[in-house]
This record gives C-alpha cells, structure tokens and sequence, in this order.
C-alpha cells in the first residue's frame, strides 16, 4: 500500500526543513551537508526544497539569521544579569565556542571549518561582529574598573581572536585553553574565566 503524503502548513514544513539543516550542519559541518541529506532527514522531495530556498546559501544566510536573534537575545539577558563582569566576559566567550560548533562537524577540527564559513557568508559576519563588540564593551568596562591589567586589553583581544583562528596548533585548541590564554593574556587574576568552566 502506498505511503500516505503528509501535507503541511508552509511555514511548519519550512520550519522544519531549516531545524534539519541546522541539526546536519552541526553534526557533519556546512562543507559535507548536501541539500540531498537536508530533504532526505525531513522526508520531502527536493522540489520541497526549492519552494522555499532558491540554493544551500540561502538556508544558510536564514540560519544565521536566526542565530543572529538567538544571540541577541541572549546577550541582552548576560549584559542585564547580576553577575560579574567575568562572568559576563566567560558566558559571551562561550556563546561565541557556540556559534563556531553550530557550524562545524563534530567529527574534525572546527576552527579550520568555521574560518572558511566566516570569510565567505555575510551572517557569519554580522554575528561574529556582534560577539566581539560585545566583548569589547565588556572588556573595556573591566579595564577601567581595574579588573584586568593588560595595557592595550581592546587590541589583546582582536590578537587572540586572530590568533586562534590562524593557529597550525589544532589540536591544541579547547575551550579550556581559550579561556586559560584569554585570562592570562588580559592580565586577570587566576581563574577568573577557567573558575567558571565546570560550572
């Protein structure tokens, strides 16, 4: 007997088809998802597809969208939280580590992945800009309340920043090192990031 086709509402079955590119670019990384693997985890035809995105890019400028507002929302509730400013700095760092493994296989190194998505897509952009002047606001404020000590902290951060996305050391990079290096290269008393790491 033939499998009844289940009909649903556009914005459900588009809803659906980018929660499975989402959940596939996690897992594999944007470069190894294939539209195929996108309609096939959702169990449509691709001509479901190409109703609402005219190619790959576009679910991924979509995607970022919505991370963007992800983002932004949840920055404002770090920013408006009674907490301390370090750990505002480790929770911003963290949504950062977060939008990297969002676009990255689980299986190979994200870094290398996530450079590749961040020169060539526009969101990534604007949610990398994002995260960073928001690390910069928060840095700054430290700075001035005396609770980091490195003399040039704003141009301290844009090196490091570089600096992982560029390192040949891999295999090195976790977010305990990050946040070792980003305390110890901003001058911060002992902990003041890594302290937060098993919490």
């Amino acid at each position: 007997m033939k499998k009844k086709r289940v009909s649903k509402a556009p914005e459900m079955r588009k809803a659906e088809i980018i929660t499975a590119a989402r959940e596939l670019f996690d897992l594999e990384g944007i470069e190894k998802t294939r539209i195929s693997d996108i309609v096939a985890k959702v169990g449509v035809a691709k001509g479901v597809f190409y109703y609402y995105f005219s190619s790959k890019d576009e679910i991924i400028e979509t995607i970022l969208l919505e991370i963007e507002n992800e983002m932004t929302l949840s920055i404002n509730e770090i920013l408006k939280s009674d907490t301390t400013i370090y750990r505002k700095i480790f929770e911003v760092i963290a949504l950062y580590l977060d939008f990297i493994d969002q676009f990255t296989t689980d299986t190979s190194n994200k870094l290398p992945d996530y450079k590749e998505i961040q020169g060539n897509v526009l969101g990534a952009k604007r949610v990398r800009t994002l995260l960073m002047n928001t690390l910069q606001t928060l840095i700054e404020e430290a700075a001035t309340d005396g609770l980091l000590n490195a003399p040039y902290p704003l141009l301290t951060l844009n090196v490091l920043e570089c600096g992982f996305m560029n390192t040949k050391e891999i295999d090195a990079i976790t977010a305990k090192t990050i946040y070792s290096i980003t305390e110890n290269a901003l001058a911060m008393p002992k902990g003041a990031l890594t302290d937060f790491i098993d919490q």
